[in-house]
Parts: structure tokens; C-alpha cells; sequence
């Protein structure tokens, strides 16, 4: 009866799965020649799993080998004893499974064919020499990569991406963690949306993000040293970072019954986003800086209403009679801003890197200027949402006038709330705390349609009495309506 032959190979790593090593095609050479030899049939089945050899044993290829033992190949062919695993106890446990489905394993180096008795005592004593010589070489590596951090400030293991082998910086990968924590430090986007943004996988993002080496920091089990190697972002961009991912775990309290306006739209002039809170002890939502600046003011946390109230009021000024929505439309229609010419960053960062890679400029220099043309692409992108303008006809032009006053005119009824959060939060694009308790409300796309950047208060001044906390605010807001060339200044003051 003509025996059928399957083959085991193992490489531990990725790298040593290249096309260009040996290890591998050296496996397969040595598995023909036994086959052919003894007279096999060679089924053509093979696992060749990219795992360590301490844990191969918990692979979906070793389950799936051990499922097909007996069923579709009676001898399992491996180059040597280490190939099927480093752990004796593992070793000797596969064998027995594969013995017990009726079949068995031929270590080709070894000339040990387990279906042999004889053979027993030689397997068992490679077996445990493999073992054992995995357990010295992890020593050995462990000693090794102390040595390194300690001598060279290099940490262990391969590294990150964004470096080079020799810990020298990528200028291509390492662009892209710095539009990773640039991105992230504006607090306007979530790590899932950044790894979807660049192909990512959501985990890879939130370890880059997490990642202190970055900073050029030799990290080892926990304890770090200054390093040898470039950093590729700042200290200060990580603490942004690890700030902003503190900010967008919520503090507690029960969750909002309805939603708000300033959902994902309050900033700081400093650049923070401003989130939301919970609720106070008396059950009004709150908004929180996470780390308060100047403009701000020493107390993390205030009442949303301190911005809600007062917006609305300025909002409420923007329903329009029929009338007052032609002579907007003839105001507006004449005078669009001309879009800008947007700057070619993507041909600006490749020349960069090419500066960078010719030694033309330092690694500084270049995570310098990197992080520079970074800040200003995303400067561009926020004038461009400002100023950005439809060449609408007269009739688009009303009906976006006359839609967004209708807006506001439900807004006043019922679901009041919820409809000025869908308002703001379709209208704008952000509200930036200036200091001094002023705003600035910056229109969305769809705001600049419909002319809410020539209509709504390019500023609102927020008024805060005595007792704010403890009962309704008095609103005081003030602002001048442009409409054409007529300025109006208006003032409202309520209960």
C-alpha cells in the first residue's frame, strides 16, 4: 500500500517568509527528495505556518493538519524536529494526536519516522534539545536587547513604523504618523475614521497614537531612556494627542436626553475641542476644556447652556419675511468671494521627502517642515470652509434663503431643542469660544449656501450675571446684521 505524504514547513517570521530566503524553498527540497525516495505518494497538501514555534501549536493551520491526520494523508513530512515546534510538551502530544488518527511523522534531517517504536526514544530526545534550545536562545535575546537599550539607547524588537531597520527615519511612513497625530490633536476626528481615511486598521492607529518611541524615547518592559535614534514628533504634539483622547472619554452622568447643539462643534481659540460633559448636580448639560487656556479661563467645566441660549437668540434674528429674502438675494447674488487657488501640498511634501532622502536637509529639519506644511494645508482647508461660496442662481439662492428660515421657524415650536441641534449641526461647521465671553460661529458648506456667513453675527457676546449656576441666565447678545451694504446693530435682552 502506497503511503500519501503531506508536508509541514514552519518560518518563524514574516521576513524570513520573503520571497528571497531560503528557508522555506530549503524545507521543500529536503520533504521532495524523502517522498520521492521511499516511494510516496505526494498529496500535494501543505501548511506552512509564519509563527513562533513556542505557540504553532495554537495556529489555524495546526488545528486544520490535525483535522485532515488520517482522513487525507497518512505520513506528515517535516525538514527537521523544530519545524513542527519548540516546545516538548506540544511535540509530543501532535505526534500522539497524528498517531492516534492513524498516520505519523517523518523528520527528514533526523531520519525518524514516529511510526516506528524503535524510533520513540530518539524523537522524544530531539524534542526536548529543541526545547531547550529555545528556551537558551531566548535568553540569550533577552540579554541582548538589555545590552542594546542599555548601551545604545536602541529599544528591542523590530521597529515601528515610520523607521527604517537601522532606526533611521522613513521620510514616506514617517509623514504619515505625523499626519496621524496632527489629525487627531485637532480633536475633530475619531481614530476609526482616521484609519478609514488611510487605509488603516482601527488597532493600528490607536497603538500609533499610543506609541511614546515616537517622541525618541528607548521604552523597555515599561522603563524609558532618552534614545539614540530621531524623534518623529514632539513632545508637546503627544501630550495634545494623549489630551485629546482623555477628553473623548466621557466623565459620567446620565446620558443627554435629547441631543445638543454643540455636539462636536465648540472649540477654543487655542485650538482644543470643547466637549461635551454629562450633566451638573442639577441636571444641566455641561461642556468641558480639557486643559484650560488663557481664553478660557482656570474652570474646566461650564454649563452648555452659557452658549446654547445665547446662539439661539442670534439664530431666532435670522427667520426671514419674504421681502427681507429678495433684497437678500439681490444683495448676495452680485457679490460671491472668488474661490482661492488651492496650493499643491501633496507636491510640496513629496519634495520634502526627496530634499530628506537626497541629505539635502537634516531628519530635524525635515519633521520640522513637515509638521509646518501640515499646519498650513489644514489652515488653507478652514479658510476654504469659510469663504466657500456656490455660484447660485437667483431662484437656488431663495430657496436656500427661504429653507433655512423655515428652519428656524420650527425650530421655535415643537421638538424645539432637537431641531436647533439638527440646525447648528447641519449649518455649521464649528463655534469657536474667542475669550472675553465672545463666539464666533463659523458656517458649514451648506451654511455658506445659504448665506448664514453674511447674515449670522460674524461674533455673539455672551453675558454671564451673578448666579448663572443656580438660576435662568438674563441673555444679553449683540451683534450687526450685514444685509447688503445696511448695517443694523441689534440688541435683545430676555429673562
Amino acid at each position: 500500500m502506497t503511503l500519501r505524504a503531506a508536508r509541514w514547513s514552519r518560518v518563524s517570521s514574516k521576513q524570513q517568509n520573503a520571497p528571497e530566503r531560503e528557508g522555506l524553498p530549503a524545507q521543500r527540497e529536503e520533504q521532495t527528495l524523502a517522498i520521492e525516495e521511499r516511494g510516496w505518494l505526494d498529496t500535494g497538501l501543505e501548511w506552512t505556518p509564519t509563527h513562533s514555534g513556542k505557540s504553532v501549536h495554537e495556529t489555524l493551520e495546526y488545528a486544520d493538519m490535525l483535522a485532515q491526520a488520517g482522513r487525507t494523508f497518512d505520513v506528515l513530512v517535516c525538514a527537521y524536529v523544530s519545524r513542527l515546534g519548540r516546545n516538548a510538551e506540544e511535540q509530543l502530544r501532535t505526534v500522539r494526536l497524528i498517531g492516534e488518527a492513524g498516520a505519523s511523522v517523518l523528520f527528514v534531517q533526523e531520519n525518524i519516522h514516529t511510526a516506528n517504536e524503535q524510533q520513540w526514544s530518539a524523537f522524544a530526545s530531539e524534542a526536548v534539545n529543541a526545547d531547550a534550545y529555545r528556551r537558551q536562545l531566548k535568553l540569550t535575546m533577552r540579554k541582548t536587547y538589555e545590552s542594546r537599550w542599555r548601551r545604545r539607547g536602541l529599544p528591542g524588537g523590530h521597529p515601528p513604523t515610520g523607521y527604517t531597520a537601522d532606526w533611521q527615519i522613513d521620510p514616506i511612513s514617517a509623514e504619515l504618523i505625523h499626519v496621524l497625530y496632527s489629525a487627531y490633536a485637532l480633536g475633530n476626528v475619531s481614530q476609526e475614521e482616521l484609519a478609514t481615511r488611510h487605509g488603516l486598521k482601527a488597532e493600528a492607529v490607536k497603538e500609533t497614537l499610543r506609541n511614546r518611541t515616537y517622541m525618541g524615547l528607548a521604552i523597555r518592559h515599561g522603563e524609558e531612556r532618552p534614545g539614540t535614534f530621531p524623534a518623529i514628533i514632539t513632545a508637546a504634539l503627544f501630550d495634545r494627542v494623549a489630551a485629546t483622547r482623555a477628553d473623548r472619554q466621557r466623565a459620567g452622568g446620565p446620558p443627554a436626553r435629547q441631543p445638543s447643539m454643540l455636539q462636536g462643534k465648540l472649540f477654543c481659540v487655542c485650538g482644543s475641542s470643547v466637549r461635551m460633559d454629562g450633566r451638573d448636580g442639577v441636571g444641566q448639560p455641561r461642556v468641558r476644556h480639557a486643559q484650560p487656556c488663557a481664553a478660557w479661563g482656570s474652570q474646566e467645566r461650564r454649563q452648555a447652556r452659557y452658549y446654547t441660549e445665547p446662539l439661539i437668540q442670534a439664530l431666532r434674528q435670522m427667520e426671514w419675511t419674504p421681502s427681507e429674502i429678495e433684497r437678500l438675494v439681490a444683495s448676495t447674488s452680485t457679490n460671491q468671494a472668488p474661490a482661492p487657488i488651492p496650493m499643491n501640498w501633496a507636491r510640496q511634501r513629496k519634495q520634502l521627502a526627496d530634499d530628506f532622502a537626497a541629505q539635502r536637509i537634516s531628519a530635524a529639519d525635515f519633521m520640522g517642515l513637515t509638521a509646518q506644511l501640515i499646519e498650513n494645508e489644514q489652515l488653507e482647508r478652514d479658510d476654504q470652509q469659510r469663504t466657500a461660496r456656490t455660484a447660485n442662481t437667483t431662484e437656488e439662492t431663495r430657496t436656500a434663503l427661504s429653507d433655512f428660515s423655515a428652519f428656524v421657524a420650527q425650530a421655535k415650536g415643537s421638538r424645539e431643542q432637537t431641531l436647533w441641534a439638527i440646525l447648528t449641526q447641519h449649518y455649521f461647521d464649528r463655534f469657536e469660544h474667542l475669550g472675553e465671553d465672545r463666539i464666533r460661529p463659523v458656517p458649514s458648506a451648506a451654511g455658506a449656501r445659504a448665506f448664514v456667513s453674511t447674515t449670522m453675527p460674524s461674533q455673539v457676546a455672551l453675558a454671564r450675571p451673578e448666579g448663572f449656576a443656580r438660576g435662568r441666565p438674563a441673555r444679553v447678545v449683540r451683534f450687526v446684521l450685514y444685509t447688503g451694504t445696511t448695517a443694523t446693530n441689534k440688541t435683545r435682552t430676555s429673562a
